[in-house]
C-alpha cells in the first residue's frame, strides 16, 4: 500500500483524544461547550468538584492541595490534555500544575485584552471572584492590554452560587445580583465588561433583565477553546471519524449536599447527555 495512504488510515484508525476540564462546579461547562464545537469527536471528561467548592474563596494552601488532587485523579483516567476551566486556579496556579503534570494543560485567564479592544469608552469592567480580581496575573493583565482604559474591579463569590443555582432549576435573587453589579452601573461610560469566572456567563440574560443591555460582556470560552483546538492538534492528528464523542462528569462528593440536591445535580448533567459518577476525593 502506498504511504500514503497507509498514514491517512493510521490517522483515521487513531483513537479519540480524551480532553477533561476541572472546575468547582458548573462554571466550566461554558468552556466545554465551546470546546466540544470545535472537537466533536474527541473524548470529554467533566470533575465538578463540589468538595471544593468554591474554588474562589479558597486559601491558596487549600486551592493548591484540591487542584493536585482532582488532576491526579484525572491523570489515572489517561486523559490527553486538561482544561483548567476556572479563572481563579489558572491565574493562580497554571504554571505550577503544567511544571507538575506531564501533559499539555490550558489555562482560562481573565478577557482583559480583548474586553480593553472592543471598548469604544475605553472604561472597562472586571467581574470575577474576589481572588481572580486581586491577583498579579490580573494586575499584569491589567497592565499589559487595558493601560489606556479606565477599568472597574468587581470580585463577587455570591454570583458563583446564583449560576449553580441557576442550572440546576432554582430560584436566585436578582436584587442580590443587581447589588453586586452596581459598581459597573455608577461607572459613567462603561460599556464592556472581562467575565473572569466561568459561572457568569450563565448569568447575562440576568445581567439583561436588570438593565445592563448596554454592556457587551465578553467571556473567554470561544478562545479557550481555540488554544485547546491548537493544542489538539499540536498533541498529534485529532480523531477525525464520525463517531459521537463520549462525554463523562465525575462530581465529588460535598458532605453538606441533601441527597435531593445530589439527584438535581445529577439530573442536570445526565439531560446534557454525561455518564455521571459521584466521587470521594
Amino acid at each position: 500500500m502506498h504511504l500514503k495512504w497507509k498514514t491517512l488510515l493510521a490517522m483515521l484508525n487513531k483513537p479519540a483524544l480524551t480532553i477533561a476540564f476541572i472546575d468547582s462546579g458548573v462554571g466550566g461547562l461554558t468552556i466545554l461547550d465551546e470546546v466540544v464545537k470545535l472537537l466533536p469527536y474527541e473524548n470529554f471528561i467533566y470533575l465538578a468538584d463540589y468538595c471544593g467548592f468554591p474554588y474562589g474563596q479558597k486559601n491558596q494552601k487549600e486551592l493548591l492541595t484540591r487542584l493536585e488532587t482532582v488532576a491526579q485523579f484525572l491523570m489515572s483516567h489517561k486523559i490527553d490534555i486538561l482544561v483548567i476551566a476556572c479563572n481563579t486556579a489558572s491565574t493562580t496556579f497554571l504554571a505550577h500544575l503544567r511544571q507538575q503534570f506531564g501533559i499539555p494543560i490550558v489555562g482560562v485567564i481573565p478577557p482583559i485584552k480583548l474586553a480593553a479592544k472592543l471598548s469604544k469608552t475605553k472604561v472597562i469592567g472586571i467581574l470575577g471572584t474576589s481572588t481572580t480580581v486581586k491577583t498579579a496575573y490580573t494586575q499584569k493583565l491589567i497592565d499589559d492590554f487595558a493601560q489606556g482604559c479606565q477599568v472597574v474591579s468587581v470580585g463577587s463569590p455570591s454570583l458563583v452560587e446564583a449560576a449553580e443555582r441557576k442550572l440546576q432549576g432554582l430560584s436566585i435573587d436578582l436584587s442580590a445580583i443587581a447589588a453586586q453589579l452596581e459598581p459597573f452601573r455608577q461607572a459613567k461610560n462603561l460599556d464592556t465588561v472581562a467575565l473572569s469566572c466561568t459561572h457568569f456567563p450563565h448569568l447575562i440574560e440576568e445581567f439583561r433583565q436588570l438593565g445592563f443591555n448596554y454592556i457587551n460582556f465578553v467571556s473567554p470560552a470561544e478562545g479557550v477553546a481555540r488554544q485547546t483546538a491548537l493544542v489538539a492538534k499540536a498533541h498529534r492528528a485529532t480523531h477525525s471519524q464520525d463517531k459521537p464523542s463520549v462525554m463523562k462528569a465525575f462530581c465529588t462528593k460535598n458532605i453538606s449536599f441533601t441527597k435531593e440536591r445530589v439527584a438535581e445535580i445529577t439530573l442536570f448533567y445526565e439531560k446534557r447527555s454525561m455518564i455521571v459518577e459521584w466521587v470521594s476525593l
